[in-house]
Parts: C-alpha cells; sequence; structure tokens
C-alpha cells in the first residue's frame, strides 16, 4: 500500500511542478500583453488629447489647427 502511495505522491508532484511552471509561463507572457497594451493606450491618450485640441480649436476659432498671435487669429488654407 506505501508503493501505491509513493506513486501517487509522484504523480501529484509532477502535475504540481507542470501546473507551477506553465502557470509562471502564462503569467510572464501576461506581463508582456500588460507592457504592450499599456503602450498602445499612451498613444491613444495622446492622440485623444491632440484630437479634443483641435475640436476645441475649431468651436472656438473656426478651424482645427489657427495661428493665434495677440489680437488677431487665422487659419491656415486647407
Amino acid at each position: 500500500m506505501s508503493a501505491v502511495k509513493a506513486i501517487f505522491s509522484l504523480v501529484m508532484v509532477g502535475i504540481f511542478l507542470y501546473l507551477t511552471i506553465t502557470s509562471v509561463g502564462r503569467l510572464l507572457d501576461a506581463q508582456e500583453d500588460v507592457k504592450i497594451a499599456q503602450k498602445e493606450y499612451d498613444i491613444a491618450a495622446a492622440e485623444n488629447a491632440q484630437a479634443q485640441k483641435e475640436l476645441d480649436n475649431v468651436i472656438k476659432y473656426g478651424c482645427a489647427n489657427p495661428t493665434v498671435t495677440p489680437g488677431l487669429v487665422s487659419c491656415p488654407n486647407g
């Protein structure tokens, strides 16, 4: 009976090690995915800020990229 317990214990240790190793691999992959997603988010946030600035300019001045000087606002043609 103790041989059965020993074999069972070895099988369980093997399964535990397999699950631990694959879980660590998946964790490392997930961390890399998070880094990529963070970079994409930062780019999207910068693009959103630029678009919001252009929208504010369109609402305020009538064009997306005006040249604003004291007392004068000019919009480029195009």
